[in-house]
């Protein structure tokens, strides 16, 4: 369990890195997002393109419900151990509830 918690530390690290790069600096020069006079190359959520842009949303939120789920359900198995006391699992039923409202 130590090891997967581990893992989804890393890989949300990665995915929340890769996409402020893309919110934070989406032209190079940085200056071209406020300034329309100069000459930039822009990507992500600043592409003039629309298709690029809605990837760039479809996919942000793709990952976004997909790590989600994954770290909803890491706790789990958690329950259904057999050594797993009665207040231990309640507070992972209080966990798993509140996270879903």
């Amino acid at each position: 369990m130590r090891k997967v918690c581990i893992g989804l530390i890393v890989l949300v690290a990665l995915w929340g890195t890769a996409y402020s790069i893309l919110s934070c600096v989406p032209c190079y020069p940085v200056s071209a997002v406020w300034d329309f006079g100069i000459e930039a190359k822009c990507w992500g959520y600043n592409s003039p393109s629309v298709q690029v842009f809605v990837a760039t949303w479809e996919s942000h939120m793709t990952l976004t419900m997909v790590l989600d789920i994954i770290v909803f359900s890491v706790p789990i198995p958690l329950y259904f151990k057999k050594d797993t006391d009665g207040r231990t699992r309640l507070g992972l039923i209080s966990l798993l509830f509140g996270a879903s409202m």
